[in-house]
């Protein structure tokens, strides 16, 4: 499988996201890696071939592992995308007809509301999306 070497040139932010699982992304643009066994060794999720920031929030009812979202790109396709894992099923959160300004710097889940995520824009305000019920 596929190795990421940790070093603070690649690596922009280090998170538990569960019970022995860290998340991260590759600055040099390796996309978005998960470990399940504390940091010793990373694996590549599947699907996703760019992650420009990544953010968590909470984890759905019964699951282990907090949300994570990334802007990025997963199978080709550019957006804003949530796993409840981040292993590789990504549910698409920003579409075309939906453009959020330059949402390229910041972007974090609510740690109280699950599904919910908040951009950072570059001087448009700090728009928020919800899951729809």
């Amino acid at each position: 499988g596929s190795t990421l070497t940790l070093d603070e040139d690649r690596v922009h932010r280090f998170q538990q996201t569960g019970p022995g699982t860290t998340c991260t992304l590759d600055k040099k643009g390796g996309g978005l890696w998960y470990s399940s066994d504390g940091g010793k060794t990373f694996t590549k999720a599947i699907g996703v071939d760019l992650a420009d920031c990544l953010g968590f929030g909470k984890a759905k009812t019964g699951q282990p592992f907090m949300a994570v979202f990334f802007k990025g790109v997963v199978d080709g396709t550019r957006g804003i995308f949530r796993s409840d894992g981040a292993r590789g099923l990504w549910g698409r959160v920003k579409d075309d007809q939906q453009p959020y300004g330059s949402a390229n710097a910041d972007i974090t889940g609510d740690t109280r509301v699950y599904g919910r995520v908040y951009l950072g824009t570059n001087g448009r305000g700090i728009p928020y999306g919800d899951i729809q019920k």
